[in-house]
């Protein structure tokens, strides 16, 4: 049998899951009107990072278009400068965009 050694948890706005030493997230980021749900999300993921430190962190997010501007989305890309994260549809940019309109 497979040690996957593998922690998981659920709340209201995401989902986490630890493998080994890989820690995948998948968010639901609020940009409009609700900063302080986003507020609180990213601290969730500041609170992962800095628990696992060591481990490789893959957050994946299916509902904000990083490309547009307002306030929710410049406060994400803050917290993208500042945690050290990285956009991966900017380093391999893909012909087709893939997200709702």
């Amino acid at each position: 049998m497979y040690d996957y050694q593998m922690y998981c948890v659920c709340a209201d706005w995401f989902v986490a899951i630890k493998v080994k030493s890989l820690v995948i997230m998948n968010v639901y980021l609020q940009t409009t009107n609700r900063l302080g749900i986003l507020e609180d999300v990213l601290q969730e993921i500041c609170w992962w990072r800095l628990k696992y430190c060591d481990s490789p962190l893959v957050i994946g997010d299916f509902n904000s278009e990083l490309g547009k501007c307002n306030v929710a989305l410049d406060y994400i890309k803050n917290f993208l400068d500042t945690h050290c994260l990285f956009r991966c549809d900017l380093a391999f940019p893909a012909r087709q965009r893939y997200t709702y309109q």
